[in-house]
């Protein structure tokens, strides 16, 4: 585990066997350690994971591959995403762009067209975006995909590092007013 902070929220870097109950009781026992908060619970809803406890928590994870990352906050709504770099489709991603993006969006991958590398990681950048919005706002994938990312001016997305560089991770959170 690899944990990081900012002055806003906290987070850490899981490795990830493929369980997903291990995960959660992984994730639960570390938001128990640091919040002081051993009788605290992680349920996981319909609408996204809830932290059951004495204090109120904002929390999100996200796991992809052998990699789980979680960021909550005391007074920060957030949601977050991961996808590795190296993420094989089954469908080429402009195909998928086509199909659920926003079309100002799908211009700006095809501008990339020369270069696939750099098409897909802005592809990928452009999903975990879209995802991370879903979780923070707990509409989920299917009602945020179509928005156009750029449109959203009530939302902050921040790249995240993953400690080994090889997932692209986003943070989305509500801006200040």
């Amino acid at each position: 585990m690899q944990a990081f902070k900012s002055p806003h929220y906290f987070g850490a870097w899981f490795s990830h066997a493929g369980d997903r109950m291990e995960t959660r009781r992984n994730l639960e026992s570390h938001v128990q350690s640091v919040m002081s908060d051993p009788l605290g619970k992680l349920e996981v809803r319909g609408d996204g994971p809830h932290w059951l406890g004495k204090s109120p928590l904002h929390l999100s994870y996200s796991h992809s591959e052998s990699r789980v990352l979680l960021v909550y906050s005391e007074t920060t709504e957030l949601g977050v995403d991961i996808e590795p770099k190296a993420r094989k489709t089954q469908q080429d991603p402009m195909k998928i762009a086509e199909r659920f993006f926003h079309e100002n969006e799908i211009k700006a991958l095809k501008s990339f067209a020369e270069n696939s590398e750099l098409q897909t990681r802005h592809f990928l950048e452009l999903w975990t975006q879209k995802e991370a919005y879903g979780k923070l706002t707990r509409l989920g994938l299917k009602d945020s995909i179509h928005l156009e990312i750029a449109s959203l001016s009530n939302v902050n997305f921040e790249s995240l590092e993953s400690p080994d560089s090889d997932f692209i991770a986003t943070l989305a959170t509500y801006r200040s007013k």
